[in-house]
């Protein structure tokens, strides 16, 4: 297994589903409007486990 490094994750962008898909979301497609937990410029790093950072997925 090759060694693995910390990755900085910054959130740059908030897109809503109706940027992304228009009026034709995927069928199924049951996510929220737009994430509220997220905030423009929070940063995460993710560390040498490849485990996800703790608050990036609310």
């Amino acid at each position: 297994m090759a060694d693995r490094s910390k990755v900085k994750i910054t959130v740059v962008e908030k897109v809503s589903n109706q940027a992304m898909f228009g009026d034709a979301p995927p069928v199924g497609f049951t996510a929220a409007p737009q994430c509220d937990k997220l905030e423009v410029g929070r940063e995460f790093i993710r560390d040498e486990t490849g485990s996800c950072p703790s608050g990036l997925y609310p």
